[in-house]
């Protein structure tokens, strides 16, 4: 374990074992004696198919404004987030084929239970972003007990139908994520401080769900019925997984009736980088902080 101080944020590195692999974790927390007058909550942000846990939500710029996770540690819950095996700091498989949605879901599972003895909670919060939406909603579906609030961001609810890939492993490049991002919507710093990291951590990175996916795989998308968790569903407008009819019916058939749909415009599905940042932010926030 290993931790550093920034400002007012304590981060704190932990291991985890999943099926034999050993997965990064990553903790951000207020510092002792910070804290809001709340009490504290947990949370969990879960990656997308392409990039980790803290690339995605401990992006750090000069202006400090583009960390999900230290903007939600600034107001009182203890957010972590990790790297499903073969992706960013953790373990990688000799087959990126390998890594899957349900190994996914298996790794969200160990992850959860490790937060859960380390703060002595019964339940966590949960995010997920893109393919993290099918993952993080599968396991919500499986363990309700286990999820107090689920926010499925940018994925989860629509219906995917990528190509098969013919490789294992995606490598990722600079012009590859710019292509990937509506510039006219981006904070440069911001995709910068994005870019970074990837090239760092994220060059390749397993191609196990898109072939799922490809393949038709049922398993992959969670069943809006079977989820009793509260619900937040948020999507850019531009984002080409918004489908507004497939998320309006599976928003509409989420089994609970402590839920809601946040479209954001003039983001794309790299919303977390883009201008209108703090509507998802915020929302987030809000949804988590309900009690």
């Amino acid at each position: 374990m290993t931790t550093s101080v920034a400002g007012r944020i304590v981060g704190t590195a932990h291991s985890v074992t999943s099926d034999g692999y050993k997965l990064s974790v990553w903790e951000k927390r207020a510092e002792p004696g910070q804290r809001g007058a709340s009490a504290t909550k947990v949370a969990l942000l879960v990656h997308g198919a392409t990039f980790g846990g803290q690339t995605d939500y401990d992006i750090q710029t000069p202006a400090k404004d583009a960390s999900l996770m230290d903007y939600l540690a600034a107001r009182g819950l203890d957010v972590f987030t990790f790297d499903v095996r073969g992706y960013g700091r953790s373990e990688k498989p000799q087959d990126g084929f390998s890594v899957t949605t349900e190994s996914a879901v298996r790794d969200i599972g160990a992850v959860v239970d490790a937060i859960c003895g380390l703060r002595g909670a019964e339940s966590v919060d949960l995010f997920g972003w893109s393919w993290g939406g099918s993952t993080t909603a599968l396991y919500a579906m499986r363990n309700p007990q286990r999820v107090r609030r689920l926010v499925m961001f940018a994925g989860g609810a629509g219906q995917p139908n990528p190509t098969a890939p013919v490789e294992p492993w995606v490598v990722s490049t600079r012009e590859s994520v710019v292509a990937r991002v509506e510039q006219d919507a981006v904070i440069p710093e911001a995709q910068e401080a994005f870019i970074q990291s990837v090239l760092r951590w994220e060059v390749k990175s397993p191609n196990g769900v898109r072939r799922q996916v490809a393949d038709g795989g049922q398993a992959l998308r969670p069943v809006a019925e079977e989820i009793t968790t509260p619900t937040m569903l948020i999507y850019g407008a531009r984002d080409a997984g918004y489908q507004p009819e497939n998320v309006a019916s599976f928003f509409a058939r989420l089994s609970t009736t402590d839920k809601a749909l946040v479209v954001v415009s003039d983001a794309g599905h790299f919303l977390i980088i883009q201008k209108p940042r703090m509507r998802l932010f915020s929302a987030v926030e809000q949804w988590f902080g309900y009690e």
